[in-house]
């Protein structure tokens, strides 16, 4: 039974799926497996297969081997597989198993999951007999580092773009707004030192299937009437082309758009400003690498509607540039398919959601947390008529604890049609434990770190208790969650301790103003009222401090 609701959980989330519950049972210590690679020449299971997801009681073969194998691995290519798509046959007849893909990210996604499908129990194997095909529901789906503030760290960059593979994402995109070489000081080359940062974040994306793409923002004060500025541009861009990266972004967002007296002579709108600057840098790109791709972000990238700039824009820009779009507004509560549907008509191209989840950047959001399930977003986005070639989101500068949100979109980028926000979201903690009680602590420490742009920041119970004065209610909750943050504690990663920590003191010190207000220490609680106001950290939920404004500041201020 155990292995029949394995083989069921791996498979919930795939377009097609024949399975009968028949199993190939092999009663053996060892099993061989030969490898048969149609895909390319020269093909071998050493080239292509991740040998370390397999269990060290499976032997990979080639036809040098001398002892027959058990069964036969065969991988062929097909041009009919959509992108990063693939088909997986186990074929009981034959003892074969077949594998299908356009590109090499798709045969990696069947390895995986063929990796859990061979099951061993005692001394036989069981290999289910099935048929699944499967093509996530975007050809692209990732990540941006676009955010306002401390950009993240080397480690952190290496680390998502590992982490990304692993979670069957494709994107990386560089694109820190305080990188000053990105925005400030895009003229600046980079420095040796720098170049051989990006060296190695290309080189292991290479390595794992990952897509690392170059943004750069030179709009606050490019003047594109000067052809040194174009040149530097140029140069610029040639930096990370000589690097080898092929994919680039123009970002053209939160800047002045007003033409200046000189571009007026030259150009009849800012539209036309911006078109002429996109195609020029698409030219220049297509010279160096005839395969680019581009993405454009216009400084109208969060309409809801139509306009004059978007308009020209989509018309004068060469039609092989997508553009961005962060939704119906920059930190969008939700985008449906009206939305999409309007601003496909728009852009009349191919568009890339830049998804401004969960990132933290905007007014006090930097003293949050945001660990809310990928909420809100419609499956008509993944619909072809649409045009949405991907979607990407930008997480916090706590990259660690941005995964709670980014592990729920890769779900719904996967498949779109089965996708459940609430119910996967039980799925993300796996990433840091196994044990159940830690799990459910994890739950109910995320739910009070909701995402005040697409859901609510306290559940309605909690509103209704804080508005009735509902202390034992309130006090349950609370010291839940004092419990709750020594169970998270024991998780064994450092940087996910080192990025929760001053939340976890946050939390001890609202449970002590609780007390104190439960027990009418008054003097005392003013004192962790001062304490608390003057912290830079905050907890969504806010349940104390709610309910000392709620009920007691005017009383103790009166009292004093």
């Amino acid at each position: 039974m155990m292995i029949l609701k394995t083989i069921q959980k791996a498979l919930r989330k795939y377009d097609e799926v024949v399975f009968t519950q028949d199993f190939i049972r092999i009663d053996e210590e060892e099993l061989r497996i030969l490898f048969v690679g149609k895909y390319f020449r020269f093909q071998n299971h050493e080239s292509m297969i991740d040998l370390t997801l397999f269990s060290k009681n499976i032997t990979w073969q080639d036809n040098s081997s001398t002892t027959s194998p058990h069964m036969t691995l065969i991988h062929e290519f097909s041009r009919e597989i959509g992108h990063d798509g693939f088909e997986l046959l186990i074929c009981p007849e034959l003892y074969q198993i077949k594998i299908k893909s356009f590109n090499r990210r798709g045969f990696n996604y069947a390895i995986k999951l063929l990796s859990q499908m061979i099951m061993k129990q005692n001394d036989s194997f069981f290999i289910p007999v099935l048929k699944v095909k499967h093509t996530p529901s975007f050809s692209l789906r990732g990540v941006i580092e676009g955010f306002y503030g401390t950009p993240w760290t080397h480690e952190m960059r290496l680390d998502c773009i590992k982490w990304i593979s692993h979670e069957r994402m494709n994107t990386y995109m560089y694109a820190p707004k305080d990188d000053d070489y990105q925005r400030k000081l895009w003229r600046e080359p980079y420095p040796s030192s720098e170049l051989d940062r990006f060296q190695e974040l290309i080189t292991l994306a290479d390595t794992v299937q990952v897509d690392f793409w170059y943004m750069i923002s030179p709009g606050n004060d490019i003047n594109i009437l000067n052809k040194e500025d174009l040149k530097e541009l140029e140069n610029k861009l040639q930096q990370l082309i000589d690097l080898g990266v092929t994919r680039f972004g123009l970002l053209m967002d939160d800047i002045d758009y007003t033409l200046s007296v000189p571009m007026r002579k030259k150009f009849s709108s800012n539209a036309d400003m911006h078109a002429y600057l996109i195609n020029y840098v698409y030219d220049f790109l297509v010279e160096q690498i005839p395969q680019v791709e581009l993405v454009a972000c216009p400084t109208e990238y969060d309409n809801h509607m139509d306009s004059y700039y978007l308009m020209h824009l989509t018309k004068m820009v060469n039609q092989n540039v997508p553009f961005f779009w962060t939704g119906p507004s920059t930190l969008a509560r939700q985008i449906s398919e009206s939305n999409i549907k309007e601003m496909s008509q728009v852009y009349e191209r191919e568009m890339i959601i830049w998804d401004n989840v969960p990132v933290n950047d905007f007014e006090a959001d930097n003293e949050l947390l945001f660990l809310s399930p990928y909420k809100n977003r419609s499956q008509a986005l993944g619909d072809k008529a649409y045009q949405v070639k991907g979607i990407v989101l930008n997480p916090m500068p706590q990259w660690e604890l941005s995964k709670f949100t980014v592990a729920s979109s890769a779900q719904y980028m996967w498949q779109t049609s089965t996708f459940d926000a609430v119910r996967d979201f039980y799925d993300v903690y796996d990433l840091w434990t196994n044990e159940e009680e830690i799990k459910h602590s994890l739950d109910i420490f995320c739910s009070h770190f909701k995402n005040r742009h697409i859901e609510p920041v306290r559940w309605i119970d909690i509103e209704l208790a804080i508005e009735r004065g509902e202390t034992k209610v309130l006090g349950r909750l609370l010291e839940e969650l004092r419990e709750v943050i020594e169970k998270i504690k024991t998780i064994e990663n450092n940087q996910f301790q080192l990025e929760i920590s001053p939340w976890i003191e946050r939390i001890k010190l609202e449970c002590e103003l609780w007390n104190t207000l439960i027990n009418e220490e008054d003097s005392r609680t003013k004192m962790i009222v001062a304490s608390l106001e003057e912290m830079t950290y905050r907890v969504g939920s806010n349940i104390p401090l709610t309910y000392y404004n709620t009920h007691f500041l005017n009383e103790i201020e009166i009292g004093n």
